[in-house]
């Protein structure tokens, strides 16, 4: 078994680390680069991201390797914002503890998912020892507008320019969800 906190595994091709650690790597990250990339964040990390984005659109995605509205859902999701990536910038969010990592890693990697920065919300930091109260807080935190009690795994919440703009959740279907994130797109 693996067990991995911080540094790079040669193994498993993964980078993980705090994210105050390497911000400035957090902001150059390669998209084209098939090493993942976790960093240990919280809403702050990924708010200062969000603020210190160019690209007119910032998507903050919640998944878990586990859940069924992430594995059915994010492959068409993340594919339509690559195809727009100079249009909108992606950072995901996992609330998994950090022994997850692997799994994390397989799932990303066998889907093709080499959007960076990948965030594992800081445990210590959220002080919770369940995944979805990790998240809740995080959502809360990051968007005082979103509607929680129906947001979790495989939400989307999309700002322009560092500000709200809209939100899905995982009551909505994977029509809906994609028919928001091309109405976004053809804005353009």
């Amino acid at each position: 078994m693996l067990t991995f906190y911080h540094g790079y595994s040669q193994k498993y091709d993964f980078v993980m680390t705090y994210a105050s650690d390497s911000f400035d790597k957090v902001l150059h990250f390669n998209q084209d680069d098939s090493c993942i990339k976790f960093y240990i964040g919280t809403d702050q990390t990924v708010d200062s991201l969000i603020n210190l984005s160019k690209k007119k659109y910032q998507a903050v995605i919640t998944y878990a390797f586990w859940c069924k509205t992430s594995r059915d859902d994010l492959p068409g999701i993340l594919s339509l914002l690559r195809e727009n990536k100079d249009l909108v910038d992606v950072y995901l969010i996992c609330s998994d503890s950090y022994d997850k990592i692997r799994y994390n890693y397989f799932y990303l990697k066998n889907h093709l998912y080499h959007y960076n920065p990948t965030f594992l919300l800081d445990i210590d930091y959220y002080k919770s020892d369940r995944n979805s109260k990790r998240m809740t807080k995080f959502i809360k935190a990051i968007c005082p507008d979103c509607k929680t009690k129906k947001m979790g795994f495989a939400s989307i919440i999309i700002f322009n320019q560092g500000n709200y703009l809209t939100h899905t959740n995982y009551n909505m279907d994977y029509k809906t969800k994609m028919d928001i994130l091309k109405g976004l797109m053809m804005e353009n």
